[in-house]
């Protein structure tokens, strides 16, 4: 106790750095829990019940390659069997 009362400057610089210290912390794990909290959100607007299915075709080397004409009617018919499918709904992507 003597050194803290002979030091007072220094006394008063080491709370400080510790009171910065403690509170960049804090603000880190807040941040943190922010940001996991708004991409969770993010996720479950999607809905947790959408799935996309994209048709691919093997190449003769073996490589996967973008199918042409994507999922046949075959396809979508295979699909709408599934006792765990309540829908379908095609869509088309361009790029």
């Amino acid at each position: 106790m003597g050194n803290l009362r002979g030091k007072p400057q220094r006394t008063l610089l080491a709370l400080l750095g510790i009171s910065v210290g403690i509170g960049s912390v804090t603000a880190l794990i807040s941040t943190g829990a922010i940001a996991r909290n708004e991409a969770l959100r993010q996720f479950e607007s999607l809905g947790t019940d959408i799935v996309a299915v994209y048709g691919f075709n093997r190449d003769s080397s073996g490589g996967t390659i973008r199918s042409q004409f994507g999922l046949t009617r075959e396809d979508t018919v295979g699909f709408s069997s599934l006792n765990s499918v309540a829908d379908l709904a095609p869509f088309v992507l361009y790029s």
